[in-house]
């Protein structure tokens, strides 16, 4: 009988997840562990340290912005990495225009 039993507690059990665990990196403060990708500090360094724009869709996950925090922010970010990208250009302007005077072209 006791196989009987047996059987039934590991039919009862869940079943194993044919998907693998996602594995996220976690802050921890005070007992409560949050993922990384849900504060606040990193969303903005990752921004405007990494991505520019590219990390407009991490910051509308993230939770812990408001509606109003996440569109201030994304316009800040479209203006730093528009200025970015025009401080490249004329960066490489000014190089074509040496490189070319240099060689003669």
């Amino acid at each position: 009988m006791s196989e009987t039993s047996d059987l039934k507690q590991t039919s009862q059990s869940t079943p194993p997840s044919n998907t693998p665990p996602v594995a996220r990196s976690t802050v921890e403060g005070q007992g409560d562990k949050k993922p990384l990708l849900d504060q606040r500090w990193f969303v903005l360094v990752a921004i405007f340290l990494a991505m520019m724009f590219l990390g407009l869709p991490l910051l509308w996950r993230c939770p812990n912005f408001s509606r109003l925090e996440k569109t201030v922010w994304t316009l800040v970010t479209l203006a730093y990495s528009a200025l970015i990208i025009w401080i490249f250009v004329l960066v490489m302007a000014w190089s074509w225009r040496n490189i070319s005077n240099a060689l003669g072209a």
